[in-house]
Protein backbone atom coordinates (compact mmCIF):
# COMPACT_ATOMS: atom_id res chain seq x y z
CA UNK A 1 0.00 0.00 0.00
CA UNK A 2 1.17 3.50 -0.88
CA UNK A 3 0.01 6.88 0.32
CA UNK A 4 -1.12 9.23 -2.44
CA UNK A 5 0.39 12.58 -1.54
CA UNK A 6 0.45 16.11 -2.94
CA UNK A 7 2.71 19.11 -2.39
CA UNK A 8 1.13 22.51 -1.77
CA UNK A 9 3.75 25.25 -1.55
CA UNK A 10 4.30 28.55 -3.34
CA UNK A 11 8.09 28.10 -3.45
CA UNK A 12 9.61 26.23 -6.37
CA UNK A 13 12.66 25.30 -4.30
CA UNK A 14 10.48 23.59 -1.73
CA UNK A 15 8.84 21.56 -4.51
CA UNK A 16 12.21 20.32 -5.76
CA UNK A 17 13.34 19.26 -2.28
CA UNK A 18 10.11 17.50 -1.36
CA UNK A 19 9.89 15.77 -4.75
CA UNK A 20 13.40 14.39 -4.32
CA UNK A 21 12.56 13.14 -0.83
CA UNK A 22 9.32 11.52 -2.00
CA UNK A 23 11.14 9.76 -4.84
CA UNK A 24 13.36 8.04 -2.28
CA UNK A 25 10.45 6.49 -0.36
CA UNK A 26 8.58 3.58 -1.90
CA UNK A 27 5.65 4.13 0.49
CA UNK A 28 4.71 7.42 -1.21
CA UNK A 29 3.18 8.22 -4.58
CA UNK A 30 3.23 11.88 -5.65
CA UNK A 31 -0.07 12.51 -7.47
CA UNK A 32 -0.02 16.30 -7.66
CA UNK A 33 1.90 19.48 -6.86
CA UNK A 34 0.40 22.93 -6.51
CA UNK A 35 1.59 26.47 -5.90
CA UNK A 36 -1.59 27.82 -4.32
CA UNK A 37 -4.45 26.61 -2.15
CA UNK A 38 -7.24 26.85 -4.73
CA UNK A 39 -5.48 24.60 -7.25
CA UNK A 40 -5.03 22.01 -4.52
CA UNK A 41 -8.63 22.43 -3.35
CA UNK A 42 -10.13 21.68 -6.77
CA UNK A 43 -7.78 18.71 -7.24
CA UNK A 44 -8.74 17.16 -3.90
CA UNK A 45 -12.43 17.49 -4.72
CA UNK A 46 -11.90 15.12 -7.65
CA UNK A 47 -9.05 12.85 -6.59
CA UNK A 48 -8.16 10.63 -3.64
CA UNK A 49 -5.37 12.20 -1.58
CA UNK A 50 -4.10 10.48 1.56
CA UNK A 51 -1.46 13.01 2.61
CA UNK A 52 -0.85 16.73 1.99
CA UNK A 53 2.60 18.24 2.40
CA UNK A 54 1.34 21.73 3.13
CA UNK A 55 3.00 25.11 3.41
CA UNK A 56 1.21 27.62 5.64
CA UNK A 57 2.20 31.08 4.40
CA UNK A 58 1.05 31.35 0.79
CA UNK A 59 -0.43 34.27 -1.18
CA UNK A 60 -4.20 34.49 -0.99
CA UNK A 61 -5.58 31.55 0.96
CA UNK A 62 -3.01 30.10 3.34
CA UNK A 63 -2.59 26.47 4.38
CA UNK A 64 -5.00 26.72 7.28
CA UNK A 65 -7.60 28.27 4.97
CA UNK A 66 -7.25 25.35 2.57
CA UNK A 67 -7.94 22.86 5.36
CA UNK A 68 -10.94 24.91 6.52
CA UNK A 69 -12.49 24.54 3.04
CA UNK A 70 -12.14 20.76 2.93
CA UNK A 71 -15.11 18.77 4.26
CA UNK A 72 -13.04 15.57 4.34
CA UNK A 73 -9.54 16.39 5.46
CA UNK A 74 -6.63 14.14 4.47
CA UNK A 75 -3.60 13.65 6.70
CA UNK A 76 -1.41 16.75 6.82
CA UNK A 77 2.29 17.32 7.34
CA UNK A 78 2.98 21.04 7.54
CA UNK A 79 6.17 22.18 5.79
CA UNK A 80 6.90 25.77 6.70
CA UNK A 81 9.67 28.24 7.42
CA UNK A 82 7.88 29.54 10.51
CA UNK A 83 7.89 27.68 13.81
CA UNK A 84 5.44 30.21 15.29
CA UNK A 85 2.49 28.39 13.69
CA UNK A 86 3.32 25.01 15.26
CA UNK A 87 0.68 25.12 17.99
CA UNK A 88 -2.06 26.14 15.57
CA UNK A 89 -0.85 23.46 13.17
CA UNK A 90 -1.42 20.70 15.68
CA UNK A 91 -4.87 22.11 16.42
CA UNK A 92 -5.65 20.94 12.88
CA UNK A 93 -4.65 17.42 13.98
CA UNK A 94 -1.53 17.47 11.83
CA UNK A 95 0.60 14.35 11.62
CA UNK A 96 3.75 16.44 11.95
CA UNK A 97 5.14 19.96 11.61
CA UNK A 98 8.40 20.35 9.69
CA UNK A 99 10.38 23.58 9.71
CA UNK A 100 12.40 24.52 6.64
CA UNK A 101 15.09 23.72 5.74
CA UNK A 102 13.78 20.17 6.09
CA UNK A 103 16.32 17.40 6.50
CA UNK A 104 15.60 14.11 4.78
CA UNK A 105 15.91 12.18 8.03
CA UNK A 106 13.29 14.38 9.68
CA UNK A 107 11.04 13.97 6.64
CA UNK A 108 11.26 10.19 6.98
CA UNK A 109 10.10 10.39 10.59
CA UNK A 110 7.05 12.42 9.55
CA UNK A 111 6.17 9.90 6.84
CA UNK A 112 6.53 6.99 9.26
CA UNK A 113 4.04 8.75 11.53
CA UNK A 114 1.65 9.16 8.61
CA UNK A 115 2.00 5.47 7.71
CA UNK A 116 1.16 4.49 11.27
CA UNK A 117 -1.89 6.77 11.20
CA UNK A 118 -2.99 5.13 7.98
CA UNK A 119 -2.50 1.66 9.41
CA UNK A 120 0.18 0.69 6.93
CA UNK A 121 2.53 -0.35 9.74
CA UNK A 122 1.55 -2.44 12.71
CA UNK A 123 0.56 -0.47 15.78
CA UNK A 124 3.23 -2.18 17.88
CA UNK A 125 5.88 -0.26 15.91
CA UNK A 126 7.19 -3.45 14.25
CA UNK A 127 8.98 -1.81 11.34
CA UNK A 128 10.83 -4.29 9.12
CA UNK A 129 13.43 -1.82 7.84
CA UNK A 130 15.06 1.42 8.92
CA UNK A 131 15.55 4.20 6.39
CA UNK A 132 18.91 5.97 6.53
CA UNK A 133 20.60 8.48 4.27
CA UNK A 134 24.37 8.17 4.37
CA UNK A 135 26.93 9.59 1.93
CA UNK A 136 24.06 10.78 -0.26
CA UNK A 137 22.55 7.32 -0.60
CA UNK A 138 19.20 6.24 0.88
CA UNK A 139 19.36 2.78 2.43
CA UNK A 140 16.69 0.41 3.73
CA UNK A 141 18.42 -1.58 6.47
CA UNK A 142 16.66 -4.61 7.97
CA UNK A 143 16.06 -3.78 11.62
CA UNK A 144 17.23 -7.20 12.75
CA UNK A 145 20.63 -6.62 11.07
CA UNK A 146 21.42 -3.67 13.36
CA UNK A 147 23.67 -4.59 16.29
CA UNK A 148 23.74 -1.23 18.03
CA UNK A 149 23.51 2.51 17.40
CA UNK A 150 25.84 5.04 19.00
CA UNK A 151 25.34 8.79 19.30
CA UNK A 152 27.98 11.03 17.70
CA UNK A 153 26.46 14.38 18.61
CA UNK A 154 24.26 15.42 15.68
CA UNK A 155 25.18 12.19 13.92
CA UNK A 156 24.70 8.52 14.71
CA UNK A 157 26.82 5.45 14.05
CA UNK A 158 24.78 2.41 13.02
CA UNK A 159 26.68 -0.86 13.41
CA UNK A 160 25.14 -3.78 11.54
CA UNK A 161 26.16 -7.40 11.20
CA UNK A 162 28.08 -6.58 8.02
CA UNK A 163 28.86 -2.85 7.92
CA UNK A 164 28.95 0.43 9.86
CA UNK A 165 27.08 3.54 8.68
CA UNK A 166 27.14 7.18 9.81
CA UNK A 167 24.03 9.29 9.31
CA UNK A 168 23.01 12.86 10.15
CA UNK A 169 20.35 12.09 12.74
CA UNK A 170 19.87 12.48 16.47
CA UNK A 171 19.21 9.55 18.79
CA UNK A 172 15.63 10.72 19.35
CA UNK A 173 15.02 10.83 15.60
CA UNK A 174 16.33 7.34 14.91
CA UNK A 175 14.57 5.95 17.99
CA UNK A 176 11.23 7.03 16.55
CA UNK A 177 11.82 4.73 13.55
CA UNK A 178 12.76 1.57 15.42
CA UNK A 179 10.86 -1.55 16.54
CA UNK A 180 11.09 -1.09 20.29
CA UNK A 181 10.82 -4.75 21.22
CA UNK A 182 14.06 -5.43 19.34
CA UNK A 183 16.03 -2.17 19.29
CA UNK A 184 15.86 -0.36 22.61
CA UNK A 185 17.50 2.65 24.21
CA UNK A 186 19.75 1.60 27.10
CA UNK A 187 21.77 4.78 27.49
CA UNK A 188 21.59 8.39 26.32
CA UNK A 189 24.26 7.48 23.76
CA UNK A 190 23.30 3.90 22.85
CA UNK A 191 20.49 1.85 21.32
CA UNK A 192 21.01 -1.90 21.19
CA UNK A 193 19.52 -4.90 19.44
CA UNK A 194 18.37 -7.29 22.16
CA UNK A 195 18.81 -10.20 19.75
CA UNK A 196 22.52 -9.39 19.32
CA UNK A 197 23.43 -9.35 23.03
CA UNK A 198 26.12 -11.94 23.81
CA UNK A 199 26.29 -11.21 27.55
CA UNK A 200 24.33 -8.93 29.86
CA UNK A 201 24.51 -7.67 33.44
CA UNK A 202 22.60 -4.92 35.21
CA UNK A 203 25.44 -2.53 34.35
CA UNK A 204 26.35 -3.29 30.74
CA UNK A 205 25.93 -5.57 27.72
CA UNK A 206 28.38 -7.16 25.32
CA UNK A 207 27.71 -6.95 21.58
CA UNK A 208 30.37 -7.81 18.99
CA UNK A 209 33.08 -7.60 21.68
CA UNK A 210 31.95 -4.04 22.45
CA UNK A 211 30.87 -3.29 26.02
CA UNK A 212 27.91 -0.92 26.14
CA UNK A 213 26.84 0.72 29.42
CA UNK A 214 23.29 0.64 30.78
CA UNK A 215 22.15 4.10 31.90
CA UNK A 216 20.25 4.53 35.17
CA UNK A 217 17.23 6.02 33.38
CA UNK A 218 16.85 2.96 31.15
CA UNK A 219 17.91 0.19 33.55
CA UNK A 220 14.48 -0.80 34.84
CA UNK A 221 12.94 -1.25 31.40
CA UNK A 222 16.04 -3.06 30.12
CA UNK A 223 16.06 -5.55 32.99
CA UNK A 224 12.32 -6.22 32.56
CA UNK A 225 12.76 -6.85 28.85
CA UNK A 226 15.82 -9.02 29.48
CA UNK A 227 13.85 -11.14 31.95
CA UNK A 228 10.99 -11.42 29.46
CA UNK A 229 13.34 -12.51 26.69
CA UNK A 230 14.99 -15.13 28.92
CA UNK A 231 11.58 -16.67 29.61
CA UNK A 232 10.79 -16.94 25.91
Amino acid sequence: MKLNCIIVDDEEGAHHILESYISELKQLSLVGKFYNAMEAFYFMKQHKVDLVLLDINMPGINGFGLLDMLPNKPMVVFTTAYSAHALQGFEYNAVDYLCKPIRFERFVIAIEKALKWAGVHKTDNSFDTVTLKTEGIVLQIPATDICYIESLGNYIKVVTTTKTYVAHMTMNEIEALLPRKILIRVHKSYIINMQQVAKATSEDVLINDVTIPIGKTYKKYFLELLKENNKA
